[in-house]
Order: structure tokens, then sequence, then C-alpha cells
């Protein structure tokens, strides 16, 4: 199976999302948006694993709060058959300490933690082909003057499958983050 930890979004963020997704596939003139079910932040990548035991209890285990996030700029990660477009998160604390407490519970349980910093960021359009010139800046603060903000208090562990051809994801298990 193949799982993920991620914090979930309210729908307000969500259909917020989902429409700057589709703001920008209609300048790039296509591409694969993220399904708005899937829209999340994720913490941690597992890849294929045989068990969810394990990485629930680090689910379980992880220190933090629930805490408020918000917009950051736009970027992309350059790849040959498309490029694939991200919001970044404005970093803070809380959100980085639940990142490495999270870490260090999934090291714990034998996970290998990621060696890059973490770098919070959602997905939101995939094979996207925008002209050299697109200006992601100044396209965010045309189309989407005001930062999204969401308050996330909800930490899950999350499975990945394909469905009839469709990413599908399911929540394995979840626990409530206390007020900060």
């Amino acid at each position: 199976m193949r799982l993920f930890i991620a914090l979930c979004f309210a729908p307000a963020m969500v259909e917020a999302l989902d429409a700057l997704a589709a703001d920008l596939q209609r300048e790039a003139g296509g591409g694969r948006r993220t399904r708005r079910e899937n829209l999340h932040l994720t913490l941690a990548f597992l890849g294929e694993q045989q068990s969810s035991a394990p990485w629930a209890e680090a689910v379980a285990a992880a220190e933090g709060c629930a805490m408020r996030l918000e917009s950051g700029r736009l970027g992309c990660f350059r790849r040959s058959g498309g490029d694939l477009w991200w919001l970044g998160l404005r970093q803070q604390p809380q959100l980085q300490q639940l990142a490495a407490s999270l870490a260090a519970a999934l090291q714990q349980r034998g996970f290998a933690p990621e060696p890059r910093p973490f770098r919070p960021h959602i997905t939101l359009l995939r094979e996207a082909s925008l002209p050299p010139d697109f200006d992601a800046a100044a396209f965010l603060r045309q189309r989407w003057p005001r930062p999204l903000v969401t308050e996330c208090s909800r930490l899950s562990l999350m499975l990945s499958q394909r469905e009839q051809g469709v990413l599908v994801y399911r929540e394995l298990f979840a626990r409530t983050l206390p007020p900060g």
C-alpha cells in the first residue's frame, strides 16, 4: 500500500485552491489539475508499505498543535513532459515543529527521514506548459491579491491508490491536533 501523512484542508480552502488551479490551468492552456478531493499538504511521503500500523503510531506520537496556514508563492518543478505547479506556504514555527516531530516519530519506527529540508507546498497542476516569460508572482498578485488562509487541526495517515484509473486518497487514521 502506498502511504503518506498529510494535513487536509477545510472545504473553503479546498474551494479556493481548486479555483486557483483552474485559473492556472486556463493560463497554461492545459495540464492536469489535482482533484479537489486530493488537495492536501504532505508532511511525509512513506511510499509502498506492508502495514499502516507503525505509521499510524507515528501520527499519534507526533507533537504539534492546530495552526493557521497561509499561502506564499507560486512555483514549479520543471519536468520534461510538462511542469508541476505548486502553491507554497509561508514558513511558520508550528508547522516546522510538527514536521520535525513527525520525522522523529517515523525514524523511531524505522523510516529513513527525507534528506532535503521540509518545504511546504500544495500541488495544483501537473503536465503544464506555461510560456517561458510567465510571471508567477504577477499572476498570483493579479488573480489572488490576498493570501489563502486556513486553520488545520487534523493530522492524517493517507492511502494513495488508483481506482478505475483515478488517483484516490483515503484516510486510514487521523488525530485532532490540540489548540495552539
